[in-house]
């Protein structure tokens, strides 16, 4: 107890405590619990907007009615500005993987999937990665920047896979027993498309899928040019390793250089719009995650709208079911729709030019 000392005598005899004055005892302070700063609540400010979740996603326990566990779902069931990594939420493109996955598995091809932007190529990736890992391929994802070179690339790739894959080395080797991998083999200097080739060439019981997603970002003609060396050499080794290439192109030729030495040796895909009845899934799916309904308006307006965008698809439904959400309906409106557009044109201000605003309008008032 704070502001107390204890007089020491007999062992045997029980301990009075005896009070001292403060003054008397220059050293004896109050002590407070100790508390850490990122722990303390904020008293809260009545009429301010606030989080309607925690950190961890759960519910801010300011209410656990049907509309805020909705709210909740809604987060997850329509994802504008992440890719679709849950195969439930995955709408359509079921064709288009299926001729990736044949490419890549019957022809020992490498794949490159291009198209324009927020087209839905990175879910597409995550779509084949989960496929590829389910049929025990390594699958090695990198999102390319505007610096990366190859050496870099290479050699980050090169740690996820295992020495044990490599025919030179025995599964009881020292090596494969200490979880070395192929970049312990590759050589101190910059590797070249040739040598990792090479060490490719000799892998063994297993099949690496190296992703290089947002390949147009990379500035480096050098970069480029290598990649096409690596696909190039690992095709004619007969490397166990296939390369995916997907970026922001037109054409083929826009993302990939040297294409008439690596014609052959590549499946090009370009990604496009998807199809009515794809957009028409993804309201369903998020129809389903979230409890709520569309009515048959509101998603034919959705669908209008986006123009075949899964991205333009996924921020109107995500709006649009908020609105609804937000005024204590179960049922999204197609006028929730009409608002979400305007919401939408205002959160493009500065990112879009103004005729694609127009456009945007222009396709409301039509669906209207």
């Amino acid at each position: 107890m704070a502001g107390w000392n204890m007089k020491i005598g007999n062992p045997f005899k029980r301990k009075v405590p005896t009070k001292v004055s403060r003054r008397d005892s220059p050293n004896s302070s109050v002590v407070q619990p100790l508390v850490r700063e990122t722990t303390r609540r904020a008293a809260p400010v009545s009429g301010l907007p606030r989080f309607q979740a925690t950190a961890s996603d759960q519910p801010s326990g300011r209410g656990g009615d049907r509309i805020t566990v909705m709210r909740s779902k809604l987060r997850y069931a329509f994802t504008p500005s992440q890719p679709v990594a849950d195969r439930k939420m995955f709408a359509g493109r079921e064709e288009e993987l299926r001729t990736v996955i044949r490419s890549i598995e019957d022809q020992r091809l490498h794949v490159v999937l291009y198209g324009e932007r927020g087209i839905g190529k990175t879910s597409l990736l995550h779509m084949l990665s989960q496929a590829a890992s389910e049929a025990r391929y390594i699958v090695i994802y990198t999102s390319c920047g505007a610096n990366s070179n190859f050496d870099d690339t290479i050699r980050a790739a090169a740690t996820d896979i295992p020495v044990l894959f490599h025919s030179s080395f025995a599964p009881t080797a020292e090596q494969s027993e200490r979880g070395a991998s192929l970049a312990d083999l590759l050589p101190s200097g910059a590797v070249s498309p040739r040598q990792f080739a090479d060490l490719c060439s000799k892998l063994t019981g297993t099949r690496v899928l190296l992703i290089l997603d947002e390949f147009d970002r990379c500035e480096s003609v050098e970069f480029r040019r290598d990649v096409a060396e690596l696909i190039k050499n690992l095709s004619d080794r007969l490397g166990r390793v296939q390369l995916v290439l997907a970026g922001v192109a037109a054409d083929l030729t826009q993302l990939v250089a040297h294409i008439p030495s690596i014609r052959r040796n590549i499946f090009a895909h370009r990604v496009g719009r998807m199809a009515d009845d794809e957009i028409m899934k993804i309201v369903s799916n998020g129809e389903r995650e979230v409890g709520f309904t569309f009515e048959p308006a509101a998603s034919e307006l959705v669908t209008a709208v986006s123009r075949g965008s899964p991205y333009i698809a996924n921020l109107l439904a995500h709006h649009a079911g908020q609105s609804a959400l937000t005024a204590d309906r179960v049922t999204v409106l197609a006028a929730d729709v009409a608002a979400s557009v305007d919401q939408t044109c205002m959160e493009f201000e500065g990112r879009i030019g103004k005729g694609t605003r127009s456009r945007l309008r222009q396709m409301m008032s039509n669906g209207q």
